[in-house]
């Protein structure tokens, strides 16, 4: 499997990560509000996505 554009990657020390929000919550708390909000334009990008591959299949359409 191939990206289709250039991508940087960002790797975190899992362990290390959870003691610093464990002992700084407001940390923690960052952290999920940021990736809830990043996963939430992923997910809504790929519904419409899918949305324009497989246009209305409630056959609601207008087709004639």
């Amino acid at each position: 499997m191939r990206a289709a554009t250039d991508l940087r990657v960002v790797a975190f020390d899992g362990k290390c990560l959870r003691r610093k929000c464990e002992a700084y919550p407001a940390l923690g708390y960052r952290l999920m509000q940021r990736f809830a909000m990043i996963m939430s334009e992923r997910v809504r990008t790929t519904r419409v996505q899918l949305l324009d591959l497989y246009g209305d299949s409630t056959g609601s359409g207008s087709g004639a």
